[in-house]
C-alpha cells in the first residue's frame, strides 16, 4: 500500500545557502545604536561645551551690524527642531539667520561661519549704491532702481554759499563715488520704496559719469523736480546747467559742451546754461 506524504512538514531549505542566524536582529540593533544614536548622544554632550560666546560682524554700517546681531541673538534664543538649544555652536541654524538678514533692505546677503569652539563670524555683503539723496535734511542711499536702501544722518553734509545766489552741497565722504541728488519737500521716505523713477535716475547717472570723464568742470549736486523732470546740475564754480531728465542725456550734454567750448570764455561769469530745448540753447 502506497504511503501518503505530508508535504506540509517537509523542509524545503536550500542546502547550498546557510541558515539564518538567530542573532541577526540583535546585530541590526547594534548597528543602529552605534551608527545613529551614539553620534547623536555625543553631539548633544558636546553641545553643552561648545556654547556661542562671541559674534564677530564685519562689512556693514553700525545700524546693520546692530540689527544682524539682534537677529543672531534671537536665533540663539530659539530651538532647532523644537528640541536643540541654538546657543550651542553645533545646533545654531546659520542658514536661517542668513535668510532673515536679507529682510534688511541694504543687505544683499551675509556669510555665516562657525569658528570653534565659541564664535560666529558674520560678513555682510551690501547692495550696490548708485546715488545719494538728500531730502528734508535726511541722507538716503539709492540703488540702481531708485529705491531707498539705507538712511543715515547728515552730519557729513556741508552747505556753502556759491555764486549767483546758489548753495553748494558738499559731502565729507562719498562725494567722489556717487552723485548727490537734492529733492525738497518729499513726504517721509520708507526704506525699500522707490523714490526716483529708474529712467530719471539713469539719466542722472549717465550725465554724472560722462561729465567726470570729459571734464571741464566739477559737478557738486543735482536738484530734481519730480513733477516737471527739470534737473539742475550745480557746478563747483556756482553756475548751473538745466537738463530735461526725460530727454536724451548725451545729446543735451553735447549741447552743453558746445556752448562751453565755443561761446564761453570765462566760466566764472556764467549764471546758467539751459539745454532742455534741443537746438535752442540758452545761457547767461
Amino acid at each position: 500500500m502506497r504511503k501518503k506524504r505530508d508535504y506540509n512538514k517537509k523542509n524545503f531549505q536550500n542546502p547550498f545557502f546557510p541558515a539564518k542566524v538567530n542573532g541577526s536582529k540583535g546585530r541590526r540593533k547594534m548597528v543602529i545604536f552605534f551608527g545613529v544614536v551614539s553620534p547623536l548622544i555625543l553631539l548633544i554632550i558636546l553641545s553643552f561645551f561648545l556654547r556661542i560666546k562671541n559674534i564677530n560682524i564685519s562689512g556693514g554700517s553700525e545700524s546693520e551690524i546692530n540689527e544682524i546681531r539682534n537677529m543672531a541673538q534671537a536665533e540663539m534664543d530659539s530651538r532647532r527642531f523644537f528640541i536643540f538649544d541654538e546657543h550651542s555652536l553645533i545646533f545654531f541654524n546659520k542658514n536661517k539667520l542668513a535668510k532673515s538678514a536679507t529682510a534688511i533692505e541694504s543687505v544683499y546677503s551675509i556669510a555665516v561661519a562657525k569658528t570653534f569652539p565659541d564664535t560666529l563670524d558674520i560678513s555682510i555683503n551690501n547692495k550696490a549704491v548708485s546715488a545719494i539723496l538728500i531730502s528734508n535734511g535726511i541722507k538716503y542711499y539709492l540703488d540702481d532702481s531708485g529705491v531707498a536702501i539705507k538712511i543715515e544722518d547728515t552730519t557729513d553734509v556741508v552747505i556753502e554759499n556759491g555764486g549767483n545766489n546758489t548753495q553748494v552741497v558738499r559731502l565729507k565722504s562719498d562725494s567722489d563715488s556717487y552723485p548727490t541728488i537734492m529733492i525738497d519737500n518729499l513726504s517721509k521716505i520708507r526704506i525699500g520704496s522707490e523714490v526716483i523713477e529708474k529712467g530719471k535716475l539713469d539719466f542722472i547717472l549717465a550725465i554724472d559719469s560722462a561729465v567726470k570723464k570729459r571734464g571741464g568742470f566739477t559737478p557738486t549736486s543735482y536738484t530734481l523736480n519730480l513733477i516737471t523732470s527739470e534737473l539742475d546740475l550745480l557746478v563747483n564754480d556756482g553756475w548751473q546747467v538745466k537738463f530735461d531728465a526725460q530727454g536724451k542725456a548725451l545729446e543735451q550734454l553735447d549741447s552743453l559742451y558746445l556752448v562751453l567750448n565755443n561761446k564761453v570764455s570765462d566760466k566764472t561769469l556764467l549764471h546758467y546754461i539751459d539745454v532742455r530745448y534741443g537746438d535752442k540753447i540758452f545761457y547767461q
